[in-house]
């Protein structure tokens, strides 16, 4: 591109976590334009991640199986973001290059898959085992890449904050220590089991005099529910927060232990102390990023089975039917890591 853009397309059309990871590379290409006008597009789940990003100037909603109005509202999505004329669209999925053909931005960027790669289990697959914030990276030009954040960016809003005071009360008080025993995707093959999260909230708040918080989804409410009136004074939030004001109770937190899945990358994010239970997804892939992150796993010769898209064929799937990888994580192997960042 021989003229700087001055209209930015970014396609987000992907998870929460992954979400998060692009932001360095967003970061990168605001801090390399600065005038330029920079468009994001995320679906409803994942765009509260981006609401507050100061690096993107307008967020836009695209349809989802719930907003679906027909093929003629579509079209209309379409042409007004045709009438946006972009200079360049970054596609950060790498299933996305057939919206390119919809929108003609000027130039487009998209992840380097070979298609065949895809179906054939051969060639070189460096996206295996790096970071998932480096290959998102890849996107970038070498003159944007000095530009590029150390870690993913995350903030909340005045908005998110005033409703979670009024939410949590006196619980915003103490030695608080939010945990996320869910976790969307792979079948719930990445949830460490619920008794383990008991046991361990319990000897919290024994030793620490910790305040629990549960957080999850709105699919997650009923086993937030149920761990929280198994330890003494534990509260559950779980299905009660948009990711905005999930950002905000982790901002008073004194620490994070969750699953692999969006909360424990929003916590690294924020910059609390953090802890991931990992199992079958690759720590290589998807280790959180912040500045107090530990993981625990096992080590098991069967895993990580899970890694960045594109590293095993479509069609192979998975073996892993029992996640003996998070099974063998101990509670007290957990517990001894949050005892390093508790008073």
């Amino acid at each position: 591109m021989s003229a700087s853009p001055r209209r930015i397309l970014l396609v987000l059309l992907m998870p929460i976590g992954d979400t998060l990871f692009a932001t360095p590379t967003i970061r990168a290409l605001r801090k390399t334009y600065p005038a330029a006008r920079i468009v994001a597009l995320a679906y409803p789940t994942n765009a509260g991640i981006l609401e507050s990003n100061p690096d993107i100037d307008r967020l836009l909603l695209h349809p989802t199986a719930k907003t679906w109005q027909g093929w003629r509202h579509y079209a209309g999505f379409l042409w007004r973001l045709n009438r946006m004329q972009f200079d360049l669209a970054v596609h950060f999925g790498p299933a996305q290059w057939w919206f390119a053909q919809l929108i003609r931005p000027r130039t487009r960027r998209r992840l380097q898959f070979p298609l065949w790669q895809w179906f054939v289990p051969l060639g070189p697959r460096p996206w295996k085992t790096r970071h998932a914030m480096t290959s998102y990276a890849t996107l970038l030009m070498p003159s944007e890449l000095e530009n590029l954040a150390e870690a993913p960016v995350l903030t909340s809003t005045q908005e998110d904050r005033d409703a979670v005071s009024r939410t949590l009360g006196n619980s915003a008080r103490g030695n608080i220590v939010a945990i996320h025993p869910g976790g969307e995707g792979f079948r719930g093959m990445k949830r460490w089991p619920a008794a383990r999260y008991i046991g361990l909230a319990r000897a919290l708040n024994e030793l620490h005099r910790a305040r629990i918080l549960v957080l999850g989804g709105p699919e997650e409410a009923e086993l937030g529910r149920a761990i929280a009136a198994a330890v003494p004074g534990a509260h559950s939030l779980a299905g009660e927060l948009n990711l905005g004001q999930t950002v905000a109770v982790l901002e008073r937190c004194a620490l994070f232990v969750g699953n692999d899945s969006a909360p424990m990358h929003m916590a690294a994010a924020v910059g609390i102390p953090t802890i991931g239970i990992f199992g079958p997804t690759s720590v290589a892939n998807f280790r959180p990023r912040g500045r107090r992150v530990e993981v625990v796993h096992a080590g098991l010769a069967c895993s990580p089975c899970f890694h960045f898209v594109g590293s095993h064929p479509v069609w192979s799937g998975s073996r892993c039917r029992v996640p003996s990888c998070l099974h063998a994580v101990s509670t007290r192997r957990v517990l001894d890591a949050a005892a390093r960042y508790l008073r």
